[in-house]
């Protein structure tokens, strides 16, 4: 089973959801075409919702829809688990997951579950509670958050969290030319997966960069067992895929969020 999947997806009030999967279909679909990834394999989108938003529990229960009749959205057999459908009967995971933010100021993800863990916990603290309510923490790189006292932070989680318990997620935000962080090397020597995902932005027009960078996922597994996607993360053989943005793009987007959080 192969899977394409944006791992590090936002949803906010700014959004058209037609937008949202227009962009996840026809940019994960777009990898298909790529060597070695099957026409067949299936899309994904996981999310990291923040604290106030609520997105995957209002379109579980119908509060909120897309618009217009192009995409239909119906429960799976999982409870965190939706699926999207278009009018050509292709079909898109969307999976439950949140977005903390530590006391030391670092991201951390809780894929696969839609935990009510609030912001401001020790990272450490906040791994352990994600793994004990059942998701798939993932330490997301983020521009400037990796060095200094927060990088140190960040590699003793690396040194105190068994490899097979926690996840890297690497960005669209780090632009095309900036190579690999040390601490994300470090974390790969260490055995620790790297997940790819576009982490997008709170301002309307970054609908457009959902599935352009992902990953793809390879397990020997059925999408329709009990807790499949989280084995998919933590079980598969994994790729980057798509691409980064451009410094250029990168840069513009950094400036577009810093002018939106300053309104």
């Amino acid at each position: 089973m192969q899977v394409l999947a944006d791992t590090h997806v936002h949803l906010y009030e700014c959004y058209d959801l037609n937008k949202v999967f227009r962009a996840a279909f026809n940019n994960l679909g777009s990898l298909k075409t790529h060597e070695g990834i099957s026409r067949d394999a299936a899309l994904a989108l996981f999310l990291s919702e923040r604290q106030g938003c609520n997105f995957f529990e209002q379109l579980m229960s119908g509060q909120l829809r897309p618009s217009g009749q192009n995409y239909s959205i119906e429960q799976s057999s999982e409870k965190n688990v939706l699926i999207v459908s278009d009018r050509e009967g292709g079909q898109l995971y969307l999976i439950a997951g949140r977005q903390i933010v530590s006391r030391e100021r670092l991201e951390v993800l809780a894929l696969t579950a839609d935990l009510n863990i609030p912001d401001g916990g020790n990272i450490h603290d906040l791994i352990r509670q994600i793994i004990a309510g059942g998701g798939v923490p993932v330490l997301p790189w983020a521009p400037g958050k990796w060095f200094g006292d927060r990088g140190e932070i960040v590699l003793s989680v690396f040194d105190s969290i068994p490899s097979h318990q926690l996840l890297v997620g690497d960005t669209s935000m780090r632009p095309l030319g900036w190579g690999e962080p040390a601490i994300m090397r470090y974390a790969e020597r260490k055995g620790v997966k790297i997940l790819a995902g576009t982490d997008p932005l709170p301002f309307a027009g970054q609908e457009d960069v959902v599935g352009s960078y992902g990953t793809l996922l390879e397990a020997d597994l059925d999408l329709n067992n009990h807790d499949a996607f989280r084995r998919l993360i933590q079980d598969s053989h994994v790729c980057r895929v798509g691409r980064r943005g451009s410094p250029v793009s990168v840069f513009a987007r950094m400036l577009r969020n810093y002018a939106v959080k300053k309104v």
